[in-house]
């Protein structure tokens, strides 16, 4: 049994070594453009945002894992408990106790839309965005 060669003529001719070639040249160019974007998405994208008792929410750049203060969004009356990015990360929606929720454009820190309605505060945000490259 050992040493013996089995002849599969079915798995391996040229027309499948040819279907295998180009399935892994493909698969590497996949690879390579997922991996490509990840990191332009990342460079051009890298911001923490963070919610406070102070009633603002402020936005840290993390290029380069240096934590620097790039924005504070300020206009909410009490507490911010929650934000959420949108697809593209360029709004920011926040909810907080002064019974409201606010969308910001991150560019320049201005709330373009105020949400009001809610009786109690808003604690939690959830925001199911698409992105129009998509």
């Amino acid at each position: 049994m050992y040493g013996k060669c089995i002849h599969t003529p079915y798995l391996f001719n040229d027309e499948n070594l040819f279907f295998l070639m180009v399935l892994n040249i493909c698969i590497t160019l996949l690879n390579f453009l997922s991996n490509l974007l990840m990191h332009v998405n990342c460079q051009l994208f890298r911001t923490l945002a963070t919610c406070s008792a102070d009633h603002s929410v402020k936005l840290w750049s993390t290029i380069d894992y240096r934590f620097s203060l790039d924005k504070v969004l300020s206009g909410h009356g009490r507490w911010v408990w929650d934000a959420a990015y949108s697809a593209d990360s360029a709004y920011l929606v926040t909810a907080s106790s002064d019974h409201t929720a606010r969308l910001w454009d991150c560019s320049t820190a201005e709330a373009i839309r105020h949400y009001n309605g809610h009786q109690k505060a808003v604690v939690c945000i959830a925001l199911h965005d698409i992105s129009l490259n998509a």
